[in-house]
């Protein structure tokens, strides 16, 4: 039988700065993230994690047996720490055929470990720094000034790049002077076999929202917009603006129910017991997760027409798009709300297009792909430049 042509390939994975396992956990993410990876090691593929935490982590690795940890053994102070750590690990990073980050924040450490060892790097991106500075309300240049240069960085320096969507990608390529070819769009993916619909509806109207309680988010918004609807508003999460959304709830007499954190297969349950899923976001990245486990789920979405979500949701099709306005995001409620037929014909669809583009099983096989690519043209540019030998690439690369 021959041998499984990923068993060459042992990829590294630098979480994002400050984040651990027990950051994963603690946010509800843990089994979502380490699917991608779980899918790897199944498929022949080594999989180590450089994480920023304690030994903690270890006790989770229980869960993914398959994959390395590499942590902050020695308890160092987190600044030096992120220094050190091409040399604390540099056993695994040296033997290592290609790095990739999690995210753009904390890339850096990732992107010099990959200088120091002269390995490929694959730099994923969800999220931009520079958008996130532009559109938030923090309205500083120098912030965003910072954001260009650490981008720049980073996206020079990437062999390869992957992005969540097409609009992040010419953002990428027209901004960084980044050619199209060293970017792949890679949707997030879903695990549709765990968000899938499963319960009758109640009657009660319930509505739904999954995730951080920011400014970006809009909850207050989405609060204020459930006045005098008679619904019950579920928010699932957590976040600095909690009092704020309590106190606009109590002040426009909205049934307002805080479920906290959910773990990821708790989830499936309460989106499935709501009529309908809202996220008025005033801007997003990529198209968020919690959007597309609701969608999978085959509940019908409202989301807010703004970039990172508007070409993902084919209006009256798949979603219904609204404004960000409280009087818009009402407006949108309402509609959808008293049309059943127009809430399950969304619904269908919504399930529809995540299960064909967003699947784990859609979307984990095309970022395989990215990675033998990224190493066969790391090869191939080695070779160019006679710095190792034929025999070490022909170990390294998948034919």
């Amino acid at each position: 039988m021959a041998s499984d042509p990923n068993s060459k390939i042992h990829l590294v994975l630098f979480f994002s700065r400050n984040v651990s396992l027990c950051t994963w956990q603690e946010y509800g993410m843990f089994e979502r993230e380490v699917a991608l990876y779980n899918w790897y090691t199944d498929h022949g593929v080594r999989v180590s994690f450089i994480t920023y935490g304690g030994a903690t982590d270890c006790i989770l690795q229980t869960k993914i047996p398959g994959v390395e940890i590499l942590f902050n053994r020695r308890r160092l102070p987190s600044p030096l720490y992120y220094l050190l750590i091409p040399i604390l690990h540099a056993k695994v990073l040296r033997r290592a055929t290609i790095f990739k980050t999690n995210q753009i924040s904390g890339s850096r450490v990732a992107v010099l470990a990959a200088k120091f060892w002269r390995k490929p790097i694959i730099v994923r991106c969800g999220y931009l720094l520079s958008e996130f500075a532009k559109l938030g309300n923090s309205g500083s240049p120098r912030i965003l000034r910072k954001a260009q240069r650490y981008e720049e960085m980073v996206f020079s320096s990437a062999s390869s790049i992957v992005v969540a969507s097409r609009s992040m990608s010419d953002y990428i390529s027209y901004n960084y002077s980044v050619p199209t070819s060293r970017i792949n769009v890679v949707p997030n993916h879903v695990l549709t076999d765990v968000f899938y619909p499963n319960i009758t509806k109640p009657s009660r109207r319930r509505l739904c929202f999954v995730g951080r309680f920011t400014e970006q988010k809009n909850v207050p918004a989405l609060v204020e917009a459930c006045s005098g609807l008679d619904v019950e508003l579920v928010l699932i999460g957590k976040g600095a603006l909690q009092n704020q959304i309590s106190a606009v709830a109590k002040s426009y007499d909205v049934n307002v129910t805080f479920l906290g954190v959910l773990s990821h297969l708790d989830l499936p349950y309460q989106l499935c017991k709501s009529d309908l899923y809202v996220h008025a976001s005033l801007h997003e990245g990529s198209p968020p997760k919690s959007l597309l486990e609701a969608m999978s789920c085959g509940l019908p979405v409202i989301c807010s027409n703004v970039p990172g979500i508007d070409g993902l949701i084919q209006h009256q099709e798949t979603g219904w798009l609204c404004g960000t306005a409280p009087k818009e995001i009402r407006e949108a409620i309402r509609t959808v709300l008293s049309d059943k037929q127009l809430r399950e014909h969304m619904g269908r669809n919504a399930r529809s297009v995540i299960v064909e583009h967003y699947s784990l099983n859609v979307t984990a096989p095309r970022e395989t792909d990215v990675i033998k690519e990224c190493l066969r043209f790391d090869s191939t540019a080695t070779l160019n430049n006679q710095t190792i030998p034929n025999q070490a690439i022909s170990k390294t690369v998948s034919k």
